[in-house]
């Protein structure tokens, strides 16, 4: 329950009803919310509104819940994003399923988004665990980096929607073979994470095949990620540049 006096939540529905040129009876239809409640909500009378029904508002008006909460630049930031590097098929079997383990332990919702190769390992090592995640090979939708935050994004929406308290992602981009301009708009995509997912109740673990990338490229990404995994912990990258300074003035990475 969202609870507390929300004269401005009244508001701000309206208001955005009213740009649609919306009646109440249409938002109604559109959210599943009644009229009834919404009349109450936008003159004060209701004081107290379920998370789900705010939700329902929210994607049928096309805002987040915050814009209707009244929260701006002050939402704190939730979206963890780590950076891990790996040099033998051990060691990121161990990484990714303690990743796992860690979402499967608090009832979260787990999708995995790796090479062939890894999706085979992770299927022998998980055993009856594989079924308690979604596990798919990223070569399918990484040729276009928007299929993939379309992917991650609806995951996350879908998540949020079926209650789930947190939503984890191992995301692993298929570097090998790419030229400068394609190496370049992954690092982009990656900076891009952090945008689109800043408030959201997201964890994304972006492994990275020593094997197969090049050191240069390693470099470039340790800029993008706010965080570095390690075997058994995760601490602050003190190399982290915000998205604003990779989006507007990174060097391409080669290799």
């Amino acid at each position: 329950m969202v609870g507390g006096p929300e004269p401005h939540i009244g508001n701000r529905i309206r208001a955005t009803r009213e740009r649609l040129g919306w009646s109440r009876e249409t938002l109604g239809s559109r959210s599943g919310v009644s009229w009834g409640a919404i009349a109450q909500m936008e003159s004060g009378r209701r004081t107290n509104t379920r998370s789900n029904t705010l939700l329902a508002l929210a994607r049928s008006l096309g805002v987040t819940i915050e814009y209707l909460l009244g929260a701006g630049a002050d939402l704190p930031r939730m979206f963890g994003h780590e950076e891990f590097s790996y040099q033998t098929d051990d060691h990121f079997l161990s990484a990714v399923e303690r990743f796992i383990d860690e979402g499967l332990s608090r009832s979260e919702a787990v999708l995995v988004a790796t090479k062939t190769k890894n999706v085979e390992l992770l299927q022998g090592r998980l055993g009856p665990k594989v079924d308690q995640i979604q596990l798919t090979d990223s070569s399918a939708f990484y040729g276009e980096p928007p299929q993939a935050l379309s992917l991650y994004r609806s995951f996350v929406d879908r998540s949020v929607i079926d209650g789930t308290p947190w939503a984890r992602i191992v995301s692993e981009t298929p570097w090998h073979g790419r030229n400068d301009d394609e190496t370049r708009i992954l690092v982009v995509f990656e900076s891009l994470l952090d945008l689109i997912f800043g408030p959201l109740p997201v964890t994304v673990l972006c492994p990275y095949d020593e094997r197969l990338v090049h050191e240069k490229v390693i470099d470039q990404t340790n800029q993008v990620h706010p965080q570095i995994r390690s075997d058994d912990e995760v601490v602050p990258n003190d190399s982290y540049k915000n998205p604003a300074e990779v989006l507007l003035g990174a060097p391409p990475a080669t290799g």
